[in-house]
């Protein structure tokens, strides 16, 4: 079901992909509870390019054993959250194809982030459902009842993107970016380079080796141009 991956020398690392692998019969176990539906995966954090440890019903996201960390891993590795597990929670895979609610709990040693162990369930035909009962409901003029007050303890201002590679989730955060600008790529500025720069730095997917090259693609720019301005964020940060 999942394959080991090298560890890096070093007594600390090995002994946190160590911890992080103990949650693979977790895993196991859960894809043995869960329906096809609903996916369930191991990530360690010690390789983000290739967290994937451990994963069942990987047809949801279309991910496998070695794929990359998601954006919400990365942004939780820059957070000082201390929150044991976040739930119910909006994500999306398939280039925003697939709706999905998630939870993840988080794995900490000696108080570091270093693992999560994630449950993705597809919810697309379920939303479907839901949109064909309220048009009914709406043809009949029926009052649909009340959405339920959300509780969910999700640590982020966007749905999670579940991605197969590097260069997925690199894609789908520039666009991201880009449609938040509501210019066209060919348009941007180069203060509008800057700050696609530095909203994909706030949120770690700088993290990630090559996502200098994907973001100079999908913005048809150098890379030296784009660690010029990646450098210049950095600056500022550090000067606050």
């Amino acid at each position: 079901m999942s394959d080991a991956i090298a560890s890096v020398p070093g007594t600390r690392e090995q002994a946190d992909q160590e911890h992080v692998r103990s949650f693979i019969p977790l895993v196991e176990f859960l894809g043995h509870v869960v329906d096809r539906h609903t996916e369930v995966v191991l990530h360690d954090l010690t390789e983000v390019e290739s967290s994937v440890v451990a994963i069942v019903n990987g047809h949801v996201s279309g991910r496998t054993v070695g794929s990359p960390a998601t954006d919400l891993v990365l942004r939780m590795r820059q957070s000082d959250s201390t929150e044991p597990f976040v739930s119910g929670y909006k994500g999306m895979a398939d280039r925003g194809r697939t709706a999905l609610r998630s939870s993840t709990f988080f794995i900490r040693r000696d108080g570091r982030l270093v693992g999560m162990l994630c449950v993705n369930s597809d919810e697309t035909i379920l939303n479907k459902l839901n949109d064909v009962v309220g048009e009914l409901l709406t043809s009949h003029r029926i009052a649909p009842s009340p959405d339920e007050s959300d509780t969910a303890q999700a640590a982020q201002d966007e749905p999670e993107t579940l991605a197969a590679s590097v260069a997925e989730m690199t894609e789908s955060a520039v666009q991201r970016a880009i449609a938040q600008l509501g210019i066209p790529v060919e348009r941007l500025t180069p203060h509008d380079r800057s700050q696609l720069v530095r909203t994909l730095e706030s949120k770690g997917f700088f993290q990630l080796r090559g996502a200098v090259a994907e973001v100079a693609q999908q913005l048809s720019i150098s890379e030296p141009t784009v660690y010029r301005y990646l450098q210049q964020v950095r600056r500022e940060t550090e000067s606050r």
